[in-house]
This record gives structure tokens, sequence and C-alpha cells, in this order.
């Protein structure tokens, strides 16, 4: 069984029940598979399905959201510890041969920064501050050439 299949499972079963509490904030089952669901889907529809992709976020629901949503577009996920200094994560992204990357809002700049160094960086995917949008940063179009930057929003599958 692979590992989002779990969440699957434990939606199928108890939708309702609480599957993660950070803080003040919680997050059911049912909640947990919808918004990773929506942001695989995500994945897919920028062809960053079955990729590497680095995730720069905090200890946090996103977090899980973002793994899980990787997993589920049958992604491979490289955790990147936000304690990082800034002017190491163009060196990790491209040693983790990462295609793209999921951040929040307090890293994205230093995030894209870091990812227009890295040619086969293609996106970066900022979760807000507030979980209700998503924005996109399309960096490279292919592995090998650069293209301007697109920026377009997305409905967020994340509080």
């Amino acid at each position: 069984m692979k590992v989002h299949e779990v969440i699957r499972r434990g939606a199928e079963r108890h939708a309702q029940r609480i599957a993660l509490r950070h803080g003040q904030h919680q997050i059911t089952y049912g909640e947990l598979d919808e918004r990773s669901d929506a942001l695989a889907e995500t994945l897919r529809q920028h062809g960053l399905a079955s990729r590497h992709g680095v995730l720069f976020l905090p200890n946090s629901i996103e977090y899980v959201v973002a793994y899980f949503a990787v997993a589920k577009s049958d992604g491979i996920i490289a955790p990147t510890p936000i304690s990082l200094p800034h002017e190491r994560l163009a060196g990790e992204m491209a040693y983790c041969d990462a295609t793209y990357a999921i951040t929040d809002a307090a890293h994205a700049e230093a995030v894209t920064t870091a990812a227009q160094q890295v040619p086969k960086v293609r996106a970066v995917l900022t979760l807000d501050a507030a979980g209700q949008e998503a924005h996109s940063n399309v960096l490279h179009q292919s592995d090998s050439a650069r293209s301007e930057e697109h920026t377009s929003e997305l409905q967020s599958p994340v509080n």
C-alpha cells in the first residue's frame, strides 16, 4: 500500500475524524484527502507529475497536504528543512534533481530566486499564509531552455 492510500482509506472510513492538529488548526481525513487531491491535480496540469519536487515549508498542515499531493502525483519528495540557509537552496534543488518546489509566502522570494539559478526547475508553487490561494511561477518551459516568467493564480487546496 502506498503512503497516500492510507489517507484515502481514512477518508473513506472516517471522513469527519481529525487527521492532524497543528497548533490551533486541524484537518479531517476527508479534507486532507480532498486538498491533497486538488494540489496533485495542479501538479499534473503543470506537467509536474511523476517528477522530483522540493518541499520548502515549515511543519504545518500545508506541509502534510503538499507531501501527500506529491505522493498522489507519483512524484518523488525531497523535504528540505526551512533552516537551510537560503544561499544553499539552489544547490539543494540541483542535487535533488528537482523540477519544481512547493513553498509558502514567507519563503517564496528566496525559493524563486534559487529556482531561477537551476535550469531544470520549471515552477515554484507558493501556498499563501491564509491557504486560500496558491501562485505558480513558471520559470522554465523545458529542462534546458528558459522562458519568460509567467504567473498564474490557482485555487488552493490547503488552509
